[in-house]
């Protein structure tokens, strides 16, 4: 099976979000063959929305569809803070 046309440059789009810092994650639905989730953070919704309609040439070309749904992490095991300092802190509560 050969890669559609537009696939390029939405996995370039993909990466340069990644190097920015902005993707945390990305991959396919379980059970829904024709769906993503893709996992970004520290943009606005003014951006992302620009991004992800706009920058996406798949999306603006009508190839793919997107929806946001902002989501607010209330937990996690992971640290997604710029901060270091806030670490030491942490690792002191957890202890």
């Amino acid at each position: 099976m050969s890669e559609a046309p537009w696939f390029p440059q939405h996995r370039k789009l993909h990466i340069r979000l990644a190097e920015a810092g902005y993707l945390i994650a990305s991959g396919p639905l379980p059970g829904r063959a024709d769906a993503v989730q893709t996992l970004v953070r520290g943009a606005t919704l003014e951006e992302l929305t620009w991004v992800a309609t706009e920058a996406d040439r798949a999306v603006a070309g009508g190839f793919l569809e997107v929806e946001i749904v902002p989501w607010t992490i209330v937990d996690s095991m992971f640290d997604f803070s710029e901060d270091d300092d806030d670490d030491d802190d942490r690792d002191a509560a957890d202890a």
